[in-house]
Formats: C-alpha cells, sequence, structure tokens
C-alpha cells in the first residue's frame, strides 16, 4: 500500500474549512479497505469523503479531509499528522505543514463603571484575548477638564491567546472644599497593535464638607456656647467652699508591688525591612536580662502585631525570628513597670528576609533573543530602589539573584527589535520563583525606500503594497516636496517576508520580496528603478510533469543591459505580466523558483507590436530516493514512515508494500537527513547528499525494541 499528500503545505483560516487530498494507491494482491483521519484534530472538526475506500489490486483512489480548525488555535506553522490505517490496523502516518492565519480580537470589561469618593478613586479594566496570536495592549485614562490625574499598573501587557489581564486605572484629583459633588465623566483608551476601543466611566468627588455637615457644625457650635456658659455659672456658685473631709494619705501611698506577680506586658508591630509590609507568624520572645525566669513568647498577627503577656517586673531583652529571616535580637532593652496597658515600643521591628531570586525563560524566536531584564522593588504600588538587571543566555534562561524579601517586584523585560513587557511578580522571604514562560512580542518594522525613473528622477503618484499572508499594507509616494518619491511602509508586523508590488501608470509594474527581522526598520539601499514604456511581455509558467502543472511563486526578470522589469507569478494559473517596456527593444528573462532549474530566454518587442507572449516550462531541480525498509532479522517491513528534512523543508512517504519499498520525490540538491521509524523499531537516522541523480539506498535495516 502507497500514499502520499497531492500537497505538502497548506494555508488555513480558524474556523473556515479547508481540504487535504490523501492519493492512496493498491500495490497488494488483494482488495484494501483504507482509511485516514488527521491526527489531535477532534472528530467534529473534520469530514472524510469517503470514511472509507475500497481498492483493487493496483487501484488509486482519493480521500478528501475537510478540516475545519477550531477557534482557540493559535497562529503559527504546524506539522498535522495524517493517520492512515486499514482493516487490520494502523499502517503509517504521513504528515502536512499547516500554516494557521492570524487574527486579533480583544474583549474589554470595567468595574464599576461608577464610583463616588473624595480625592481618589480606582477602576479595573479587564482585557482577553479572544484572537489566536500574541497582542500588546496598553491603557490611557483622561478626563474632560484634566482636573485628575492617573496612573495605570501595569501600564502595557502582552497576552496569549484566550490570556485575560486585570489594569488597575487609578484616578486623583483636588476634591472641592465646600457645596455639591462633582462628577466627572473619565474616557479609557484600549489599544492593540490593530486598533483602539474606548470606555468611559464616570467618578463623582464629593465636597470636604457638605450643605448637610455645615448645618450641623452651626448647631453644634450654638450648644458649645450654651454649655460654656452654663458651666462659667456654676463654677461662681460653688467657690470659696471648702473641703468637709480629706483622703487618708494611706490610701494614695498604697502597698509596694510584689516582683513576681505578673503585672506587665509589651506590644510590637513587626514589619519588612523591604518593603515595610506587616508580617504575620512572626515568633517574638521576651527574656529577663539576669535570665531568673524562662523567656515569654507570642506570635505575629496578620497585621504585623504582637503582645507578650505576663510579664513580671524587669529588663527584657527581645528576640524575633521567623521562617525565611535572619534572626534579630533588639539592641535596646525593654523595662516593664507596673501599668494596666501594655508597653509599646516606639519604633516598628523591621525584619531582614533572607535574598530572593526570581528564574524563567524568555521565548520569541528560533534562537530566543537575548533580553534584559530589569527588577523594581513596588512601594505602595510605586517602583523604588535601585534596579536590579540580569541578562537572558542564548536558550533565553534567564536568573536575577539577590532580591530584598519580601517584595512585590516589576519585571521590565526588554531585547532589540522587540516589545519591552512589564510582568509584576511576589517572592517570599528567601523563596526562588520560577517563573512561567514569557514570550516577547516582535517590535513593529518598516521599510524605507525611493522610487525614481531610468533617468534617476524620483516617481511621485506611486502605489506601493506590501504582503505578508493576511497582513496588506499600502502607501503612496508623495508628488511634491523634498520627499517626491520616497515612501514607507510602517507598523509591519516582524518577522515576516513581504511581497512588494510598485505600480504606476504608463510604468513597468515592479514586483520584489523583501524579508524583515524583528523590529528593523529596513532601509532599501538601491532606488526601485520603473521604466516607462508601451511593451508587455505576458506568458504562463508550467512545471515540466507530463500535465503541465501551472506554477506560482516563480521570479521572473526582464533585463535590457540594466533591470527594467521585475515581478512574480502569484496566481493559480502561474500568469505573469511585466508591462512598461520600451518597444522596440531585445529583454533577456530569467525565470528562477526554489527547487526548478533557472530557465533564460531572449524576447523581442517590435515596433509594430509592442507586445510579446512567452510561455516557459521549469525543469525539476530536485531529485528522488528510494530503497526498501528491513527488519534486523532479515524481513522486509512495510508500513514504516520515512521522513526526509533539510532546513525548514520536510517531505515524508510509508513503505507499505509486502517487500517493504519506497520511493520519496522532490528533494532539492544538497544535504537532507532521513529518518525511519516504525511502532516498536528503534528509527534509523541517515545523512545523504542529494544530487541531480536519482539514489538507490538499497536496504536500510531498522531494530526492534528491546524490553
Amino acid at each position: 500500500m502507497r500514499a502520499r499528500l497531492t500537497t505538502q503545505q497548506y494555508s488555513a483560516f480558524v474556523g473556515v474549512p479547508f481540504e487535504i487530498i490523501v492519493q492512496v494507491q493498491n500495490d497488494e494482491q488483494i482488495i484494501k479497505e483504507v482509511n485516514a483521519r488527521p491526527g489531535f484534530i477532534p472528530t467534529e472538526s473534520y469530514v472524510s469523503r469517503p470514511l472509507v475506500i475500497s481498492l483493487f489490486p493496483g487501484e488509486t483512489a482519493d480521500i478528501q479531509l475537510e478540516i475545519t480548525l477550531p477557534r482557540e488555535t493559535p497562529a503559527g506553522l504546524y506539522q498535522l499528522p495524517i493517520e492512515m490505517s486499514d482493516e487490520n490496523g494502523p499502517i503509517g502516518t504521513l504528515t502536512a505543514d499547516i500554516q494557521v492565519a492570524p487574527f486579533d480580537e480583544l474583549s474589554v470589561s470595567v468595574a464599576p463603571r461608577v464610583t463616588a469618593a473624595g480625592s481618589k478613586t480606582s477602576f479595573v479594566v479587564t482585557t482577553t484575548n479572544r484572537g489566536n496570536r500574541p497582542t500588546g495592549v496598553s491603557l490611557t485614562a483622561a478626563d474632560a477638564d484634566r482636573a485628575l490625574k492617573f496612573t495605570i499598573e501595569p501600564r502595557r501587557a502582552q497576552l496569549e491567546g484566550g490570556q485575560a489581564v486585570a489594569f488597575s486605572v487609578n484616578a486623583k484629583g483636588k476634591r472641592p472644599f465646600v457645596g455639591n459633588a462633582v462628577p466627572r465623566a473619565i474616557q479609557i483608551d484600549i489599544a492593540t497593535r490593530s486598533n483602539t476601543t474606548s470606555e468611559t466611566v464616570t467618578f463623582t468627588q464629593k465636597p470636604r464638607l457638605s450643605r448637610g455637615v455645615l448645618t450641623a457644625l452651626l448647631l453644634l457650635s450654638i450648644i458649645l456656647i450654651w454649655a460654656l456658659v452654663f458651666s462659667a455659672g456654676f463654677k461662681s456658685a460653688l467657690a470659696g467652699q471648702k473641703p468637709k473631709k480629706a483622703v487618708n494619705s494611706a490610701w494614695i501611698a498604697g502597698a509596694k508591688p510584689d516582683p513576681s506577680v505578673s503585672i506587665g506586658s509589651i506590644a510590637a508591630k513587626v514589619v519588612a525591612a523591604s518593603d515595610g509590609r506587616p508580617l504575620a507568624r512572626m515568633i517574638v520572645s521576651a527574656e529577663l536580662v539576669d535570665k531568673s525566669r524562662p523567656a515569654t513568647a507570642s506570635s505575629s498577627d496578620e497585621d504585623g502585631a504582637v503582645t507578650i503577656s505576663g510579664l513580671t517586673t524587669g529588663v527584657y531583652q527581645l528576640t524575633v525570628s521567623g521562617d525565611g529571616f535572619t534572626d534579630q535580637i533588639l539592641p535596646d532593652t525593654v523595662r516593664v513597670v507596673p501599668n494596666t496597658e501594655p508597653l509599646s515600643l516606639s519604633d516598628d521591628i523591621e525584619m531582614v528576609g533572607l535574598p530572593a531570586s526570581i528564574k524563567g525563560l524568555t521565548s520569541g524566536g528560533d534562537p530566543a533573543p537575548i533580553s534584559t531584564i530589569e527588577a523594581r522593588l513596588m512601594i505602595n504600588e510605586v517602583p523604588t530602589g535601585e534596579a536590579i538587571t540580569a541578562t537572558s543566555d542564548s536558550t533565553g534562561l534567564f536568573a536575577i539573584e539577590n532580591l530584598p524579601s519580601p517584595g512585590r517586584y516589576r519585571l521590565t523585560f526588554t531585547s532589540t527589535g522587540f516589545e519591552p513587557i512589564q510582568l509584576f511578580q511576589e517572592v517570599a522571604a528567601g523563596e526562588t520563583v520560577t517563573m512561567p514562560t514569557v514570550k516577547l512580542q516582535a517590535g513593529p518594522g518598516s521599510i524605507t525606500g525611493m522610487v525614481v525613473d531610468q533617468n534617476g528622477i524620483p516617481l511621485g503618484g506611486v502605489a506601493i503594497t506590501a504582503t505578508a499572508g493576511a497582513d496588506v499594507i499600502s502607501t503612496v509616494t508623495p508628488t511634491s516636496g523634498a520627499d517626491v518619491g520616497k515612501f514607507i511602509l510602517a507598523e509591519l508586523r516582524t518577522p515576516a517576508t513581504y511581497l512588494i508590488q510598485v505600480v504606476l501608470e504608463g510604468y513597468g509594474t515592479q514586483t520584489l520580496t523583501i524579508q524583515v527581522g524583528p523590529g528593523e526598520p529596513r532601509i532599501l539601499t538601491t532606488s526601485i528603478v520603473m521604466s516607462k514604456g508601451t511593451g508587455v511581455i505576458q506568458g504562463a509558467v508550467t512545471d515540466s510533469d507530463p500535465g503541465r502543472t501551472p506554477l506560482g511563486g516563480v521570479s521572473v526578470t526582464a533585463s535590457n543591459g540594466a533591470i527594467v522589469g521585475q515581478t512574480v507569478s502569484v496566481d493559480s494559473g502561474g500568469r505573469y505580466s511585466l508591462s512598461g517596456l520600451v518597444a522596440p527593444g531585445n529583454y533577456i528573462l530569467t525565470f528562477s523558483k526554489a527547487g526548478y532549474r533557472t530557465e533564460v530566454i531572449g524576447v523581442a518587442l517590435s515596433s509594430s507590436l509592442g507586445a510579446a507572449t512567452s510561455n516557459v516550462v521549469l525543469q525539476k531541480a530536485a531529485s528522488a530516493l528510494s530503497g526498501i525498509i528491513s527488519s534486523s532479522d532479515g524481513s522486509f517491513v512495510s508500513g514504516a514512515t520515512i521522513v526526509a528534512t533539510s532546513g525548514l523543508t520536510s517531505l515524508s512517504t510509508l513503505s507499505t508494500d509486502p517487500a517493504g519499498a519506497f520511493r520519496l520525490e522532490g528533494l532539492d540538491v544538497g544535504w537532507w537527513t532521513v529518518t525511519v521509524s516504525l511502532a516498536g523499531y528503534v528509527d534509523a537516522v541517515l545523512l545523504i547528499q542529494v544530487t541531480k541523480i536519482d539514489q538507490d539506498l538499497g536496504s536500510i535495516t531498522i531494530t526492534k525494541n528491546t524490553p
């Protein structure tokens, strides 16, 4: 049994069906029933037509798999296994390359919508990335009267598909002293790479003294004046009278206290030296300096407060300890005297945590970008102190050591060509935290250049369009001023390869491909030259196979000594057109495409026609590998998967006939890694140098797994 995919690579949009065709040939001597299913795809997301095919010996048929990717499928390139089975079970796996197109969608909710307070308030804006690729989200806020100041934490966040983040929008402004409450409308703008949405909330500022409070104060002052008048009258009436009795002086002196009786206590508050936060479950012990009694201890509560009771009169030494903290003996002793109230320490007890660390992994490309990570301690939601920095290695690993703890840290990730990301991480005293993978998003790039005619004169009104997948960006060169002929294509998704088309009526259309790296401002060092003329050369490019399959993506360049026209055959019919050529004239056309031999032809444009048609057939530059898969015991093996890989190109086939034979076509000249795999066997890996001549690899032996 042989099986192959009619096409190796596919472009797909989530929610939109696309079709994979599996061609199956029965090279056995019996009737076979074969079916195919896409691996990792839910049953409800694909349809197989037919579900099962019955093949007579030598018969060939197709299985059509209509696949609809779920909405939550992330954008990117996937290798989708196509699992083949017959009536006896699995017979092998094919691999299809699926490029899932990106789309952006963001949902926003704000709470509360209306709030009333004095000088400050806060709102929580929750954003959820409903798209299938990471997106950066940033917030700004403003009120119409510009009476408020705003702080937003975080100001920007990077969201993976399906991820949500809550932004805290804090508003603060001078409140009115007296009078009525003042409502203020606040507009919050939520910006992404492709869109900006706005939400409006209301903050009503209450005055310090409302009219009701003023009335109450007036009444209270009247009552107070009357009370003072009556008090003065009573004092005047009782003045001059001598006391009738005296208190015994012994009552005042009292009895001397017994030092052995529990008469005192000590109250204190324990906080972190790093950021001043209250510390719970800290053990504070008090011991007499003369050590005449055992130490007495107590634990701090959630507010850091602690009271040590049952202390006799004397001088005490205090010791504080806790998990993750350095034990501390307070330098000053405390004297306990008779008192019904606890003796409160004037200063908080500050505890120093053991050094903490934050570790993690950054990603965003292959290889991972080198990132600088800056950690700033947050106190009262404000970054303070000196920044502690670290740098990721070539694999993306990073570690920020010796952080004061406990604390809440703002981590800022920066890398050349990538958007900065701010995240927040809490660390306990002495804790080592491993963060989830931080995925960096490549920043927007740009392409800048100049369009001129054959004499080097800048051309205005030229339409330039850049296309990369679903992204299409257009601009037009200025027709006046100092920037005539200049263009810039900004806010480009990166990294990506863009197809640039340059069009101006009366001139030949120019088409070129430009690769833009992460966040790269790509500047074209040579001008795009447009030739003016009435001549046109057009035609179609096909494969050399018997069916003369049309070829797209072929680079076509016309030259008459200098390059005067270039385009790419991009449609399904492989058609190309070079316009704006000077006629009469002789031109050299060069046709090139990866995997095919470059073809060069000459074309003459006559003065009478000014147009020519030239169809070209390209010969494959690829070769084929064949061989036989056998077991270490000498028997032939069918159903093995053979995968050949060279860089980003991956081809696969099956050895499904009884003799274990296989043939793999479409390999470009160069070095290829060939891997033979089958369940229950150890993979066999070969490094093969492919030439323009087909190669027979002979017998490839695979060994069974040992239990």
